[in-house]
């Protein structure tokens, strides 16, 4: 997995973990996480279906 779709599975899942969205996420996320407007939106969508990678979310993977 290439380290922007990492960065952008974890800025979903820290955006899922939250009780409220911040105002104004997108340039939160591009501070917070060095990402571009179009991969932080990627995060938000993740974020808001819920589906989220195992690893973006501490999970472990079935064997």
């Amino acid at each position: 997995m290439s380290r922007a779709l990492t960065t952008i599975d974890d800025a979903a899942a820290w955006l899922a973990a939250l009780p409220d969205t911040p105002a104004r996420i997108v340039p939160v996320l591009k501070e917070r996480f060095g990402l571009t407007a179009k991969q932080a939106c990627e995060a938000i969508a993740l974020a808001r279906t819920g589906k989220l990678p195992a690893s973006a979310t501490g999970q472990e993977t079935p064997k």
